[in-house]
């Protein structure tokens, strides 16, 4: 479990819960090889290692997030522990190139242009007027015609949105909308 959660967290641009996956896994390790010496920067290389060998198969994995499925979910049997793998995850698995995911929040976002029939779009941030950032629109009430995000891209107004975003070496890279959000007050 440990070994399987680690893989897809790292992988899904999650270090931060991939590391106490880390952690018992090299505590598993240890009891494996608690008689002899093993050199734990070996190990660690050895470890990433098989992290890279895996990532073809993680990525094969994960092919049917953002297809046919928004979450994948891997459980324990019997246990509450859990797991997840979002669309934003399995695009980070899927990437050539490491990404980070960051935690959801709300953003405020001025919609530049919509692409209906893939659900991605170009977004402003108020912060950073005149960049634009790729985003992918998973919130469902995007394929009914009218939609807010329509209407937000035709009035020009910023709109609030629950969004998961994704970086790549340290920068925005992608903003996965999932829904509209309650104006921060």
């Amino acid at each position: 479990w440990p070994r399987l959660s680690w893989v897809f967290t790292s992988l899904g641009g999650r270090e931060i819960e991939a590391d106490p996956h880390f952690v018992k896994l090299m505590e598993f390790s240890a009891k494996i090889h608690s008689d002899e010496k093993i050199d734990r920067e070996r190990e660690r290389q050895f470890l990433l290692q098989v992290l890279d060998r895996l990532a073809p198969h993680a990525s094969a994995v994960a092919v049917p997030v953002g297809e046919s499925s928004n979450v994948m979910r891997l459980r324990v049997p019997g246990t509450g522990q859990e797991t997840e793998i979002g669309v934003p995850e399995a695009a980070a698995i899927r990437s050539k190139e490491p990404l980070e995911v960051g935690d959801p929040r709300i953003m405020r976002i001025r919609i530049d242009g919509l692409t209906k029939h893939t659900n991605r779009g170009s977004v402003e941030l108020p912060d950073e007027p005149g960049r634009y950032f790729p985003a992918e629109i998973r919130d469902p009430l995007f394929e009914q015609t009218p939609n807010p995000y329509i209407s937000a891209m035709n009035s020009s107004e910023e709109i609030h949105v629950n969004a998961v975003p994704s970086y790549r070496a340290g920068e925005l890279f992608r903003i996965y909308i999932m829904g509209l959000a309650a104006r921060a007050a």
